[in-house]
């Protein structure tokens, strides 16, 4: 039988061997009940679809592990179930489970001994609980008994760094602009442990350290009290307690206090020792190397013994006398040490012994007293400078002429070099320092010419004497002394006199006198060594 087009049957059709469509050919119908066929040669009936749905579904389990324990579930009649343990709870909406985690999420009911790694965005420890103390009452990280194996470095490696308790460093960040956190912390702790009811605290501690030593590489800031041991570098800003007693050895310190401020040091006694060869221990006070004031113990040469002390004054500067010395007694000026010597104040006295005064001045006047004996050297240096003073009187109308005065007796003047009443015998060396001259008469409009005129030992006496110096100037007033000096800017010549010498001494006016009574009298110098 062939159709062609489209045929519509409104009766049973049976077929007997078979059908093909699309070059499969189906021979068999697979109905409810029988065993399922494997096969592209069979169509299944819906109940035999749903047969072999719910075999293949009966025939599958979920299989769970957990950290301890195994599970099953059925998937044709059972329901995984999840729940929650201590300190969570789980929930479940369509198709999704929800795990909650109390913020107590860690809770240590008996001993029990919990290994591994929690991982959290935070953790607040909370609650009153009654404790046994001394063994951390709210957290307690074992490691006496606990032993922590490096399974990671190599043999005979180093292991750069080991930490039981690792607080790494955060970034801090703000959902609004510009904010300012005035301090912040990875470890904050409010305070040391306050005493409450029926509780008496001895010592409290916001931190304490058992044993071992405690490493600080950032700097330390506040208040530190006990014992500091190793290398302490940066600044301290106070540092008080009774325990700063303990303090006995600071090995390097090369420098405490602050320029501008005070430094109080107390102490009964302050020793500066140096025990090396040429050690030279110095203290210096000032602002810098070219301006201070130096005290030096100076060693002997190689050794350690003292050899001397020197008080030293740097200065720059180019002032006169900067860098002296000014001694106070009660606050009162004493003495000066400059750059020319020793300065004693006015009205001060020198003293050997108690009230035995070398020296005293008062009003201006300087008296030396209590000397008791000169040595050798000062009666030679007295001695070489004894001054004299000798006095002459005459009356004559000299006018222009060359007169001597009479060193021998009073109005013995003569314009002869030879009169006996002339000369007096040098028989020391000296000097002429000074001629004094008064008169009766107004002289002040008259050159007066002296001259030293001497003759020397080996001489006769009857000869003429040579002029030794000469010295001129106005004559005086009758009513003022004038004084001519031999000492210095003579006219000519020198004012020495030598041993055995005769002396005589001459005046001459650049022009006419009166009849005058002259007033001389002389300053000399003998060296009586």
């Amino acid at each position: 039988m062939k159709w062609i087009g489209t045929q519509t049957i409104y009766d049973h059709v049976r077929l007997v061997k078979g059908i093909t469509l699309d070059s499969v050919s189906i021979t068999t119908i697979q109905s409810s009940g029988e065993s399922f066929a494997d096969n592209d040669t069979s169509l299944m009936t819906s109940a035999a679809v749903d047969d072999r749905i719910n075999t293949a579904v009966t025939a599958e389990d979920l299989d769970l592990t957990a950290d301890s324990g195994t599970a099953a579930v059925d998937l044709n009649s059972q329901a995984l179930a999840v729940t929650g343990g201590t300190n969570a709870t789980t929930s479940a909406t369509g198709q999704a489970v929800t795990i909650n985690v109390d913020d107590a999420f860690i809770k240590n009911n008996a001993d029990d001994a919990t290994t591994g790694t929690i991982t959290s965005n935070g953790l607040i420890v909370s609650g009153d609980k009654s404790v046994t103390p001394g063994d951390g009452a709210m957290i307690h990280l074992d490691g006496g008994g606990q032993t922590i194996t490096d399974s990671n470095t190599s043999g005979s490696g180093t292991a750069a760094k080991y930490t039981h308790v690792n607080i790494e460093s955060t970034r801090l960040a703000a959902t609004n602009s510009s904010v300012t956190t005035t301090n912040a912390a990875s470890l904050y702790i409010s305070g040391a442990p306050a005493a409450h009811t029926n509780q008496t605290i001895t010592n409290a501690y916001a931190l304490w350290v058992d044993a071992g030593a405690s490493k600080f590489d950032g700097g330390i800031i506040g208040d530190v009290t006990g014992d500091v041991t190793g290398n302490c570098s940066g600044t301290a800003a106070t540092v008080t307690g009774a325990a700063q007693t303990s303090i006995t050895t600071l090995t390097g310190l090369t420098s405490f206090g602050t320029a501008g401020a005070t430094t109080n040091i107390v102490a009964g006694d302050l020793t500066m020792y140096n025990v090396v060869n040429d050690g030279n221990p110095t203290i210096s006070l000032g602002s810098t190397a070219n301006e201070r004031l130096e005290i030096k113990a100076e060693y002997e040469s190689g050794a350690q013994g003292l050899d001397l002390v020197k008080f030293i004054t740097h200065t720059a500067g180019s002032g006169s006398d900067d860098g002296r010395y000014a001694f106070q007694v009660d606050e009162t000026f004493i003495f000066n040490i400059l750059d020319a010597g020793v300065r004693i104040k006015a009205s001060g006295n020198l003293e050997i012994g108690s009230g035995n005064a070398i020296l005293s001045d008062s009003g201006g006047t300087t008296t030396l007293s209590n000397i008791d004996a000169l040595d050798t050297a000062t009666r030679a240096t007295i001695n070489s400078a004894q001054k004299q003073m000798t006095y002459y009187m005459f009356r004559a109308d000299i006018d222009t002429t060359k007169t001597y005065v009479g060193l021998q007796e009073a109005d013995g003047e003569s314009s002869s070099a030879t009169n006996k009443n002339l000369p007096i015998l040098a028989p020391l060396a000296g000097k002429l320092l000074k001629v004094f001259l008064r008169a009766n008469s107004d002289l002040s409009g008259k050159t007066l010419t002296w001259r030293l005129e001497t003759i020397a030992a080996g001489t006769a006496t009857s000869g003429t004497p040579s002029v030794v110096g000469t010295q001129s100037g106005a004559g005086c007033t009758a009513s003022s002394m004038t004084t001519y000096d031999f000492t210095s800017s003579l006219d000519s010549g020198d004012n020495i006199i030598d041993a055995g010498d005769t002396v005589q001494l001459s005046i001459q006016s650049d022009g006419a006198t009166s009849n005058t009574t002259y007033y001389v009298t002389c300053l000399w110098e003998w060296d009586l060594s």
